[in-house]
């Protein structure tokens, strides 16, 4: 055998929260919500760009490395919810329940 390939890259962590679903709803979010803002703030978004000579660079605004790695941290961000007039505690959404699971990136071939 001179040459082989694999289709299964490194396995990376992932965070699993439990969270309360009726106190998320009095906050005005759901689980989507919840899950699309903990992406924009621990993977980012692009908020910009800069130009370097001819070319276009994104800017992608994120948490720090630091902040990213602290579970109390990603617990404890506060979550905008879609009712404004919502007056629930958001620290009352995730109810402690957060760990890290294993989870396996795959390349596709």
């Amino acid at each position: 055998m001179t040459h082989t390939k694999t289709s299964m890259g490194e396995a990376l962590p992932k965070l699993g929260l439990h969270l309360d679903e009726e106190q998320a709803r009095l906050a005005g979010l759901n689980n989507t919500e919840i899950a699309r803002q903990l992406d924009a703030n621990l993977e980012g978004i692009v908020g910009g760009s800069v130009l370097e000579d001819t070319e276009e660079l994104p800017v992608r605004v994120r948490l720090s490395n630091q902040n990213r790695a602290d579970l109390n941290q990603v617990a404890s961000l506060n979550l905008i919810p879609n009712n404004t007039n919502s007056n629930q505690n958001q620290n009352q959404i995730v109810n402690g329940n957060h760990r890290l699971v294993p989870g396996m990136l795959v390349k596709p071939l």
